[in-house]
């Protein structure tokens, strides 16, 4: 079961925000499931062995498991490149972010568990240096290429843009996980939502209110005729 949490007073703030600017927010997408799309539309993910997506944020890192050409497993760890800028902010108590920046995904693969072997580990948003072209646990880590070598991306830092890339794929028709987040969907419910557990618990009531009465009448109608007998 995959889940998705949105802080929607952050998302309502953002929306109106757009508004403001002239812009219509139709659909909101987390990193990480334009990160899978992009994959995907990469040609990367078989189904004879596993991969692990890590997409590193500002704040946190998004990893994805990708077994047999299924997402199989998705986390997100509270700890992103510029984590060690952020004044009072807190790692885990074993981790550093130290210059090559491997300690993140590390820690992101710790409990991977996969029923193929995973033969790569692919990053991509923000750059840590020493981090592409390493190992980690022993599994050879690269950049998330999307592109086509002549798609007109820049020669360097292009792993920004596949979360980019994975939106827009989606957009045009494609991809594999299409969670969308729509302005209507921001209230806490629809007026049907609201009302329809407390409907279903009078229903209950009412059911059981009526069961008991038969079951009374029905007795005190089986005594009548004895007497009348």
């Amino acid at each position: 079961v995959l889940v998705t949490a949105v802080p929607k007073e952050g998302m309502q703030a953002t929306i109106e925000l757009a508004e403001k600017a002239g812009v219509e927010p139709l659909e909101a997408e987390i990193e990480a499931t334009a990160m899978i799309n992009a994959a995907m539309g990469a040609d990367i993910c078989h189904l004879d062995d596993a991969q692990v997506l890590v997409h590193i944020g500002e704040r946190s890192t998004s990893v994805a498991v990708i077994d047999a050409g299924e997402l199989r497993e998705m986390r997100v760890i509270h700890i992103g490149a510029l984590t060690h800028e952020v004044p009072g902010a807190s790692t885990p108590a074993d981790v550093e972010i130290g210059e090559d920046g491997s300690e993140v995904a590390a820690v992101a693969m710790s409990a991977v568990r996969t029923i193929h072997p995973i033969d790569a580990v692919y990053v991509c948003g923000m750059e840590l240096p020493g981090l592409v072209g390493d190992t980690i646990l022993d599994t050879p880590v690269y950049l998330l290429d999307c592109f086509d070598e002549d798609g007109g991306q820049p020669a360097d830092g292009y792993g920004q843009l596949v979360v980019a890339y994975g939106s827009a794929l989606r957009q045009l028709g494609g991809g594999v996980l299409s969670p969308s987040l729509r302005r209507e969907e921001l209230r806490y419910s629809g007026t049907w939502e609201r009302v329809e557990y407390p409907l279903c618990v009078a229903a209950m009531l009412l059911f059981f209110v009526l069961f008991f009465s038969w079951f009374i009448l029905g007795n005190e109608q089986k005594h009548l005729n004895e007497n009348v007998a």
